[in-house]
């Protein structure tokens, strides 16, 4: 900032002290300093940052609603730094930025300005924010008529990051949980954001203090115990957002905590299923499966049991098939798995199973006064509702140890219900089909499930003939004795394969017999003598050159299904190499290790 400027500065600002000049004139005066704002750094430099905010209080208390608009600009426009907030809140000038805050609809632009300026003074330092302006934005943000409302609530959630107990102090937090179950235009794509900002709270010690225990995230429960209010489009809104919010929360390692820690939050999800409402126990249906990451059938699966296994095991094998393999794939520790089991009997506990079998059994309870409408829904709930205790009793065999599935998968209350001659026939019915069902579920899904978690049931083959073994007993025995002739190969015939392969004869890969190279990798090089062999000679050298990034070769495959053998090549070259101490020496003289770090 020049001395020019500097001049020009303390100008302005002697004549908005002069009492004598016009409110036009001093108008002009004011934009003048918005003109400049740019080039100064700190006002400090150029005068008293007191004498400079008492010359414009006059301003901000003036009739006008202009030249408060402006004033207001100019104060945010110079706020630069923390000195400058605690002088103008020595001079008390925030309870009038407050009262423009509270303005009607009438004074826009002014109410807008106020709330840049607070959310200046927020980015700036929010430890010295006025409660005022919170409980401003807290009675702004629940007020669902004004325009302004999503913007407080937004600038609410950004101040309860920085300055919680601000926001906890003025109320500020019941109005976020309250807004994450509206589902109102303004609250619209807000409701994740919402959600993160809660989470975050309940995650940091020092802002989960201000949380009311067994209260606040009871808020966001209570829509799904609301079935005996008025029917309508806002009843049926809130639920969703309920379910919206329920299922966010459960997505992470904090909700799941919080929520499975309150007493009320889970048994009042699954508890939910009880009330005499379908449209209720769908939306609770729904969240379940979205919960745990499952997929609703589209269509009565126990109707076309062929179908639905054709389908399982068609998905499953186009699933392996373009997995990348590995034969460490069962040592591999996932942190989804804990999180699901951990979900998983969190709903256990609050006896998920036996709800669902009372709710399919409920819904298979047809009155005389459901109309086809009615009988349909109950139907396709029912079929949602068998499905979802088949692929939960899945998880808790594939996520659970004995001990805690052994009792949940003998399903004790259906099953006495199924061989009970002392109640009703027609009950014991459907608990004998519910059970018929689900065992013909549970035996297609099992296959696929055994598929997906058992790497020893999969071909890691990478070549053109991969399959899923444990399909044909005749094609695993030719594999394993393939596969043992291939690993004891005397030298003259690795010799010829490695020839076969063009791999020592030539450094084009497109020339490369691949099909040939994927052979030797799943055989012979499994064995350490025909492996110390090509690491001898050019044929493992050149296929290391092959992946190397600076060559430009491998890397610039085009992703697709077809380019992904040379990805399950690369993986088993890398694998082969570091089954042997001389290979691992092998590989770390190679440039290739280096090269990728």
């Amino acid at each position: 900032m020049d001395e020019k400027t500097k001049d020009s500065l303390r100008e302005i600002i002697e004549k908005l002290s002069d009492t004598d000049l016009t409110l036009k004139v001093k108008l002009q005066h004011l934009n003048r300093l918005i003109k400049l704002s740019s080039l100064v750094d700190n006002m400090a430099s150029v005068c008293d940052l007191s004498d400079f905010i008492s010359c414009l209080v006059p301003f901000v208390l003036s009739f006008s609603k202009t030249v408060r608009t402006t004033t207001l600009r100019v104060l945010r426009l110079y706020m630069k730094d923390s000195p400058f907030i605690k002088i103008l809140l020595e001079k008390s000038i925030h309870y009038f930025i407050f009262s423009s805050l509270e303005k009607d609809k009438h004074a826009d632009k002014e109410k807008c300005q106020a709330l840049k300026f607070v959310r200046r003074l927020m980015e700036i330092d929010c430890s010295q924010m006025p409660r005022v302006f919170v409980q401003s934005l807290v009675s702004c943000a629940e007020l669902k008529e004004d325009p302004f409302s999503r913007i407080c609530l937004h600038t609410l959630c950004e101040i309860a990051l920085r300055h919680p107990s601000i926001v906890a102090f003025s109320g500020g937090f019941k109005t976020i949980i309250l807004a994450v179950t509206e589902r109102t235009p303004f609250h619209e794509n807000l409701q994740e954001a919402l959600v993160s900002t809660v989470l975050y709270l309940y995650n940091e010690p020092e802002s989960r203090v201000f949380f009311r225990p067994n209260s606040d995230l009871r808020t966001i429960v209570a829509p799904f115990t609301d079935v005996y209010s008025q029917e309508g489009i806002e009843r049926d809104e809130r639920w969703k957002a309920s379910k919206r919010a329920i299922v966010l929360m459960l997505k992470s390692w904090t909700g799941l905590v919080v929520l499975t820690s309150d007493p009320y939050c889970l048994p009042a999800l699954v508890q939910a299923l009880r009330l005499p409402s379908i449209e209720l126990n769908e939306i609770v249906i729904d969240a379940i499966y979205e919960i745990f990451r499952l997929t609703p059938p589209k269509s009565d699966p126990f109707q076309q049991q062929n179908k639905i296994a054709e389908t399982l095991s068609q998905t499953h094998f186009e699933l392996t098939s373009n997995d990348l393999p590995s034969r460490t794939l069962g040592m591999r520790h996932n942190l989804l798995d804990n999180y699901l089991a951990c979900l998983l009997l969190a709903f256990l506990r609050v006896d998920i199973i036996e709800e669902l079998i009372d709710l399919s059994n409920e819904l298979r309870n047809e009155s005389k006064d459901d109309t086809d409408k009615t009988k349909e829904a109950k139907q396709t709930l029912a079929v949602k509702t068998t499905v979802l205790i088949g692929e939960l009793l899945n998880l808790s065999n594939t996520h659970l140890n004995s001990s805690q599935c052994a009792h949940l998968q003998t399903l004790p209350k259906l099953v006495k219900n199924a061989a009970s001659f002392d109640m009703d026939p027609r009950l014991r019915s459907r608990a004998s089909t519910m059970i018929t069902r689900l065992h013909q579920y549970s035996h297609v899904r099992g296959t696929s499930s055994q598929v997906e978690n058992n790497p020893s049931l999969v071909v890691t083959g990478v070549n053109r003939w991969r399959r899923i073994k444990g399909r044909d007993v005749r094609l695993d025995r030719i594999d394993e004795v393939k596969t043992k002739m291939e690993f004891n190969m005397d030298e003259a015939t690795f010799a010829q394969k490695m020839k076969e392969s063009q791999v020592t004869s030539t450094k084009e890969m497109l020339k490369w017999n691949w099909d040939i190279i994927a052979d030797m990798l799943e055989g012979p090089l499994m064995n350490a003598v025909h492996l110390n062999t090509a690491c001898k000679n050019k044929f493992m050298k050149r296929l290391l050159t092959f992946l190397k990034p600076t060559n430009r070769v491998f890397p610039m495959i085009q992703w697709s299904t077809k380019s992904l053998k040379y990805v399950r090549i690369a993986c088993y070259i890398l694998e082969v190499l570091m089954a042997h101490d001389f290979s691992v020496k092998f590989l770390a003289d190679n440039s290739l290790v280096r090269e990728i770090a």
